[in-house]
């Protein structure tokens, strides 16, 4: 694994390794496989590799007419054509795995500044993801190639002139990447959502792929305040609505809004955000996923009289998360330390210690309740698939 702390060898030790020769002669006699071999160890010097990111390898392996080139495959070309064309490949895997190779393992800036105008886009694109340079980023923001500025979008050291371009870029996916980036304030993510909802709202009110990437990355930002994911959901996306879910800002309103989702994970996300009230908490106790219970029996905001309530599932794990929840009452505790589940026991003895109290002598044996429709049961340690599907007869 790539450790960038590691320190080079040397390059007067490397040269001695070849044989004294210098970086251009040992590059130009080297198959390319091994030149991504080279590209790849940790200690390569710097210089050796500044040069595989710079130099194109047409520069050390001009065409030959005499020489034969294979494919990809490691088959012979059929004719001159087809050996001019499997040259030319190699041209292009040489770029994709040796000189991008290069950049990610340690070029310098000196390499990069130079690589950032070269004509092959996958280049600037390793250039776009692995420098620090301002001036670097800031050119490569208005490239021709929308992955190149999606990548100096993703880049943490773009600055904020640029990054504010490519909030106003003409593809959304650049837009949503830079949506993602930490360093945003909440106007600008609102600001982005409005510009990007602003034909559905005056319009037609059809929701495009470019809306749903938008509100994606918007309402996974933590840096998006409550009036912006509300406007999120105005697209209806699966997404979207489990990142709102989950989210820390979000509205309690809009937060028992979702809990009635067909997605079985946006409600899990719900029962899952402590910042769900006690009434949204309340209905999710009744869900027929098990998980979503599971989530609202350990939520710090159920109350006792819910977490009293589903004490009496069938499940071991609500009941084990109610066991563990500091809102469970003493009576609720002493209950489930009788419990036909070992582990439940367990909690239950362990949180009435907490509180001081001790378990009843006399074992408590409430009724089992019994849930034939409900689709989550089969997530249940206590769902025997043999006896429900009759496989026994």
């Amino acid at each position: 694994m790539y450790n960038p702390l590691q320190a080079r060898d040397p390059l007067g030790k490397w040269v001695k390794e070849h044989g004294g020769a210098s970086i251009e002669d040992v590059v130009s006699k080297t198959s390319m496989v091994d030149l991504e071999n080279m590209a790849l160890d940790d200690r390569t010097p710097t210089a050796v590799l500044n040069n595989l990111a710079t130099t194109e390898y047409g520069f050390n392996h001009p065409f030959d007419e005499d020489k034969t080139y294979p494919n990809a495959n490691g088959e012979p070309p059929k004719d001159a054509r087809e050996n001019r064309y499997n040259y030319e490949q190699q041209l292009v895997r040489y770029d994709a795995k040796v000189r991008c190779t290069a950049i990610e393992r340690g070029a310098d800036d000196t390499a990069l500044s130079v690589c950032r105008f070269d004509y092959n886009p996958q280049i600037r694109n390793a250039v776009a993801r692995n420098t620090d340079d301002a001036r670097t980023l800031d050119v490569l923001s208005s490239d021709e190639s929308w992955k190149v500025r999606g990548a100096v979008a993703g880049n943490p050291h773009t600055p904020k002139n640029a990054t504010e371009r490519l909030l106003n870029d003409d593809e959304a996916i650049v837009r949503a990447e830079a949506l993602k980036r930490s360093d945003l304030s909440s106007e600008q993510i609102r600001k982005a959502v409005d510009d990007s909802l602003e034909p559905a709202l005056h319009g037609d009110g059809a929701v495009t792929d470019d809306m749903t990437k938008i509100t994606r990355a918007a309402s996974d930002n933590w840096q998006a305040d409550a009036d912006t994911l509300h406007e999120c959901l105005r697209v209806d996306d699966y997404e979207t609505q489990r990142n709102v879910a989950e989210h820390e800002h979000t509205f309690q309103e809009d937060l028992h809004r979702l809990a009635s989702s067909e997605d079985n994970a946006v409600r899990e996300q719900v029962a899952f955000n402590p910042h769900a009230s006690s009434a949204t908490l309340s209905f999710l106790a009744y869900d027929d996923w098990t998980q979503t219970r599971v989530n609202v029996a350990g939520n710090p905001n159920t109350t006792p009289d819910t977490l009293e309530y589903m004490s009496n599932q069938w499940s071991p794990h609500v009941k084990r998360a109610i066991a563990v929840n500091s809102n469970a009452s003493v009576d609720t505790l002493r209950k489930l330390s009788h419990d036909s589940d070992k582990t439940v026991r367990r909690l239950a003895y362990s949180g009435l210690k907490q509180k001081g109290e001790k378990p009843i002598d006399k074992p408590f044996k409430p009724a089992k309740p019994v849930e034939d429709d409900n689709p989550g049961k089969y997530m249940s340690a206590d769902f025997n698939p043999v006896e429900f599907f009759g496989l026994d007869d």
